[in-house]
This record gives structure tokens, C-alpha cells and sequence, in this order.
């Protein structure tokens, strides 16, 4: 029978529909980028998400925030948001937390009950925390780098941050994440030169956080949101997170290490001590999201039980 989901299940099939529907995903920032990605997550299927923000909505917000209506005016983002989501599909759950992501409040967010992470915040410090912190706790992060200035939708790319060029924002970031040893950082960024806003129309004051004010609208950050959010929908269809996980975990190894891939130098060796160490992580991980004890199989007789398992599967 025909339900809301059934041209998303025609392209992407079944098993990864319901991937998408077991999937918890975060959101710091529901802005002009963060809102688009949301509904784009909604609409695709993932079955819970996590919004972050302290903004209400402004009237300087109506130029590109999906959530920015002018019923919406004075609500908190993440409260419009939620609300929205609930009339796309009331199944999906939604936690709306009134909070800026910084070193204050990073303590109060369990990042290991995500299967992903977008951020969308527009602070520099606020977004390598995030990174950091996801990095710590081995979930996937998608980065968003910036979509003010700018008047090319079509500009967008999606990298590691060490292949980015020409955006401002994502040089800041490259170059902190080398310092902080923070390894590979999926981002989207702009290859469009950024453009100085018109300082004769500028109407709204700088802010103690914000010292000039940037010029937007409405094609460009939904642009940027539409991309990060199709390319965490098809990550977490294709099982993308779990092979990101796999990745951080050796790469914190072979940091540990002290290998840095430099020419000449030794791969560590990887012994059966590390493959238990990186095996009880994922363990820790599985027992802190589901609340149940992970109970361990026999890994005696290998061979004995494939063989086992191949004849009972012939013999159906």
C-alpha cells in the first residue's frame, strides 16, 4: 500500500529505507543551511533527530530560514522546526534543545547516541568542538562551511577538509584542525569568491559575537542545506557511518602510534590486543546506545560452525 515514503522507497529501496528509519541524527544550527537540511532529513525518512539552536526567529530570518515565517516570529528555531517536522510525518521523533554547542554546554550532549552529526553553526570555535568532540566519541560529522556572501547555488562542493580552496571559513578550519591533529573532516564548502556586502545597505547593527554582518538569501544556504543533508542520506543508506567508525578508531591507533604516514616509517603493528581493544569500543558504544549488555559468541570452532550454519541453510 502507497504511503509518503513510497518514491523514496522506489530509488533507495526497502533495507535502506528502514536503515534511515532506525537512524538518530543531530543538527547544530537550524539557520538558513541547518533548517534546509532538516526537512531534508525528515523527508527522507530518518526516524529521530536531534536539533540544537538558542535563536528565535528574527525578522532578518524571513529572507532564507525555512522555519521563519511571521506566525513563527519570537519562537525558538528549534520549537518552529520540531513543529514543522511533526506536520511532515508525526511518526518521527524530534528532541528540540534551546542550546548554543560550546565548552559550557558540550558536557550536557551525549554525541554517542548519534549515528551522525551535521553542523551547521557559523562560529569558528563552536565548530571545531564539535569536531573534536565527535571525533573523541567515533561519530561521523558532516561540516558545513560557509554560505554567506556568496550568490552562486551551484558552487558547492563536498571534501576533506584539506581539499578545500577559496572559502575563507574552511581555511580556518583546515588549518585548526592540523594543529589539533584532528585528521579527515567531510565538509561542504563554496569555490565561488566571497563578496563583500553593500555597506551603504546594511541596516542591522554588529553583534558582541558577530563584528560585521554578513549579506544572504534565499538560494544559496538552502543550497548548501539540501547537499549536506543528501549526502548524510546516502551515507547512512549505504552504511557509510559504521565504515567512518572503523576508520577514526585505527587512525586514533596509528596516532597513538606516533605513525604519521611520513616516507620510511613503519606501519605499527596491529595485534590481536588492538583488534580486542578497537572490538570492545564498538562493544562500549552498542551497550551505551541500546541500554541492553552485548552478549558475546563462541569464537572457538570457527570452521565447525560455518560449515554448521552452510549445511542448514542447504538442507531448508
Amino acid at each position: 500500500m502507497p504511503d509518503q515514503y513510497t518514491r523514496t522507497r522506489a530509488q533507495l529501496g526497502t533495507p535502506a529505507l528502514d536503515v534511515l528509519r532506525r537512524a538518530h541524527v543531530a543538527v547544530f544550527g537550524i539557520g538558513g543551511v541547518g533548517g534546509q537540511a532538516v526537512e531534508v532529513l525528515a523527508r527522507s525518512g530518518v526516524g529521530e533527530l536531534s536539533l540544537f539552536d538558542s535563536d528565535t526567529v528574527a525578522l532578518s530570518n524571513l529572507n532564507r530560514q525555512l522555519v521563519a515565517l511571521h506566525s513563527t516570529l519570537g519562537q525558538y528555531k528549534v520549537d518552529a522546526m520540531a513543529a514543522r517536522i511533526a506536520d511532515i510525518d508525526p511518526t518521527i521523533i524530534v528532541h528540540a534543545n534551546r542550546m548554543f554547542y560550546n565548552a559550557e554546554t558540550a558536557p550536557d550532549v551525549d554525541l554517542t547516541q548519534f549515528d551522525y552529526v551535521l553542523d551547521c553553526i557559523d562560529t569558528v570555535s563552536a565548530k571545531l568542538l564539535l569536531i573534536r568532540c565527535c571525533k573523541k566519541d567515533g561519530v561521523p560529522i558532516l561540516c558545513s562551511m560557509g554560505a554567506a556572501n556568496k550568490l552562486d547555488p551551484t558552487a558547492f562542493r563536498v571534501a576533506d577538509i584539506e581539499k578545500t580552496t577559496v572559502d575563507p571559513l574552511a581555511k580556518v578550519i583546515r588549518l585548526e584542525c592540523r594543529k589539533r591533529r584532528l585528521g579527515k573532516v567531510k565538509v561542504v564548502f563554496s569555490e565561488e569568491q566571497t563578496l563583500p556586502p553593500l555597506q551603504e545597505e546594511i541596516e542591522e547593527a554588529p553583534t558582541a559575537a558577530r563584528r560585521t554582518v554578513p549579506a544572504s538569501n534565499a538560494f544559496v544556504p538552502a543550497a548548501a542545506g539540501l547537499i549536506i543533508a543528501g549526502e548524510v542520506v546516502r551515507d547512512i543508506a549505504n552504511g557509510e557511518p559504521q565504515k567512518q567508525l572503523s576508520k577514526e578508531f585505527v587512525r586514533e591507533w596509528l596516532m597513538e602510534n606516533d605513525f604519521q604516514g611520513k616516507a620510511g616509517q613503519k606501519v605499527p603493528e596491529m595485534t590481536p590486543a588492538i583488534v580486542d581493544g578497537i572490538s570492545e569500543r564498538y562493544i562500549e558504544l552498542y551497550e551505551h546506545i541500546t541500554g541492553e549488555k552485548f552478549e558475546k559468541g563462541d569464537t572457538d570452532n570457527l570452521l565447525s560452525r560455518i560449515e554448521k550454519n552452510v549445511t542448514e541453510y542447504l538442507n531448508k
